[in-house]
Parts: structure tokens; sequence; C-alpha cells
């Protein structure tokens, strides 16, 4: 896309209350984003508006700078991409209500890529955290597969950070402007997904997090998987509306059983007893879905995990807790470290989601789990 064209519909996408669907409208109307600018006398007929809504609509249009805002989409290195172009991706294409073109950061998924959407609860347990860690990491190191979810608290931040720590890609689809963190604690998240991965959204620059977004969100998130993964979810949960959407897009649903006692376990055993999700207990139940297990696993038995991008003093304490959990005590011996260097940087792995902190002052990488038949 000429960058012309680029700077027409992200303006257009900055005016005030003009939706995706609007801009839908306008392209199959004009021959392009900067005629549908330029032409706004025309908006009636290309719009199933009031004649005041369009009358707003136009003057919104007026109240845009359309040159600051493109300015500030290169200064960021925003790139976009649309239904007329080769890279839009494929599995947007034929649903419904799919936006004309997206912002993204990083590298689009490919046509054959193999994507799985993970997604639970922002409010977890232990054992959600767990699990969400472990099977995006195997999936990733198995599979190769792209893991994506929506960048919210939770299970989804997990899943992301499951996929990076394996050396694996993941994609976050926003529910708000591709500009805004959401939430803020997530930074090092969304700059390691925007290194490694790819960031997309369908809501202009500068758009803040609102409630209705999120269903939208979650169109996209069941449309660019294979299949969507429930890990944890409680009663109420915007999982639902993404298996819902999943459904109509016939997708694969998964779910993992939990504790009859968790509130979290109520969404998986909730699609399980409808029949709405296969019930799955390990990541080779997912997988066989998909590939020949035997084959798979021929080529990637020896798969390790990849810490090439670590300074060399903490590539020692990464490659000693790839073998097992140890102790602070024993890490301060082998970092030579002093402690409060090294408490730091381990709280900093903490919060990035590579490490865990166990009983007894231990520390465990976070997809180094005792597999249930080893116990």
């Amino acid at each position: 896309m000429d960058q012309q064209e680029e700077k027409y519909l992200i303006g257009l996408a900055q005016v005030y209350d003009l939706t995706q669907n609007h801009i839908s409208s306008l392209m199959r109307y004009f021959s392009s984003a900067e005629e549908a600018w330029h032409k706004y006398r025309s908006w009636g007929k290309a719009l199933y508006l009031s004649a005041a809504k369009v009358e707003g609509l136009i003057d919104a249009r007026r109240a845009t700078n359309i040159d600051a805002v493109y300015q500030y989409s290169r200064t960021l290195g925003v790139k976009i991409t649309a239904k007329t172009e080769s890279d839009y991706p494929q599995n947007l294409e034929n649903i419904f209500d799919a936006p004309y073109f997206l912002y993204y950061f990083g590298e689009l998924p490919k046509e054959d890529e193999f994507c799985l959407t993970m997604i639970g609860s922002r409010k977890h347990s232990d054992y959600g955290r767990d699990l969400a860690k472990k099977t995006a990491g195997e999936l990733v190191k198995i599979a190769g597969a792209t893991i994506i979810s929506g960048m919210a608290e939770g299970i989804d931040s997990i899943s992301h950070w499951g996929a990076l720590n394996a050396g694996g890609k993941t994609l976050a689809v926003l529910g708000n402007g591709i500009d805004i963190i959401y939430p803020s604690f997530n930074t090092n998240l969304y700059e390691e997904i925007k290194k490694k991965g790819c960031i997309i959204s369908e809501f202009p620059l500068g758009y803040g997090s609102l409630a209705a977004n999120f269903p939208r969100r979650n169109r996209l998130m069941s449309a660019l998987g294979r299949g969507v993964i429930v890990v944890e979810a409680h009663k109420g949960s915007g999982v639902f509306h993404t298996v819902s959407y999943g459904l109509d897009q016939g997708k694969d649903i998964f779910a993992f059983p939990g504790s009859v006692f968790s509130g979290g376990s109520y969404a998986p055993h909730f699609f399980i007893r409808e029949g709405t999700a296969k019930p799955v207990f390990t990541t080779e139940d997912i997988l066989e879905e998909y590939f020949d297990m035997d084959f798979l696993y021929r080529d990637t038995k020896d798969v390790s995990w990849d810490f090439s991008e670590y300074p060399p003093e903490q590539r020692k304490i990464l490659e000693a807790l790839e073998k097992g959990e140890l102790t602070f005590n024993a890490l301060l011996r082998i970092s030579q470290m002093d402690a409060p260097s090294l408490t730091s940087l381990l709280s900093l792995w903490e919060v990035d989601g590579l490490v865990n902190k166990k009983p007894g002052q231990c520390f465990a990488l976070v997809n180094y789990i005792d597999e249930v038949e080893n116990e």
C-alpha cells in the first residue's frame, strides 16, 4: 500500500464516530481512501445514515488534523494492512464484520502459519497460571505454533510469555489503539511481542480500552487461530464471547478441566458439559487433532530453551534453572552476584513471567513443571 493511501485510511479512522464499517462502505463507494477523504460531501450517498449523523461525521472530519496523525503513526513505526493487500490475514477475510484495515507492529501471520488461540480469566489460580505457561511453551516447542491472545491481565499475558520464553512467536490482539499499552504493567510484554511477534488492532490511534471494545477484539482472536483453547475462566468471563465467535467461525474448541471447587473451572466445565468443547488433559491432546504426533516428536525431542539474547551472567542462571528448580543461595553461588542484585533480577523475571518463586525460597523456570506421570 502506498503512503498516500495509508495516510488517508489512518485519517478516516481518526474521524470521531466513523467506524470500520463506515470505512468499508466508503471504500466500496469511492475508488480510494484519498478520494473518500476529499469528497466528504458525498458521504451521505455511501453511508446509510441520517442527514444529521452524516453532518456530524463531516464536522468531525474537519476537526481531524490528518497530517499530524499520520506523522504520529510514522514516528511510532505503525504499519497497516487492508483487505486489498496480500498480507491481510486470510482468516479474517470472510468473518462477519471484518475490519477494513488493521494497524500492526511486527510480522503478520502467514497463510500457512499454525496458530492457536489461548484464552482465560484475568483472575487465575496457580493451576491456571502453570497450565497456561506449560501449554503455550509446549505448543511452541513441539509444533512451532504461534500463540494468539489478547494481552489482558491473567491467562492472556501468561500465554504470551509462555510462548516467548519457549523461543516462539505470539500475536496480541488489542482492545484499544495500538499505541496504548493496557494494562500499563504489560509494557515489557508489549515491547517483547513487538520485537518477536505481532501486535494488531482495528481501533484508531489513541482509542482507549472501553468495555464495548473487547467483544470486537475477541472475534478477531478466535478467527486468527485454528482452534481456541480455554484454560481457566469464571462465570461471566469474556471467554464466552470468544468461544461463541469461534463456533460461528467453525473453529475447534478445547477446554482443560479443573477442580470442581474452583470458580475458574466454571467456563471449561460448562463448554465440556454442553458438548461445545473437547476436553483435553495434555498439549498432545490438542496437537493430535492436527498432526501425526510421532512425526512431530522426531523433530522436537531435543528442543531446548533459547537464552541467547540474555547477557552471559544472566544466561548462566537461566541455564542452571533449565535443569530444575534451585534455591536462592544456590543461585547466589552460581551467579556470583550480590544478594540485592539477584533479588532484583529474579523479581523482574517473575513479573515478566520467566520464573516462578516456589516455597522455601526456590525458583524455577515457568515451564519447568513435572509431568504427572513422572511423579
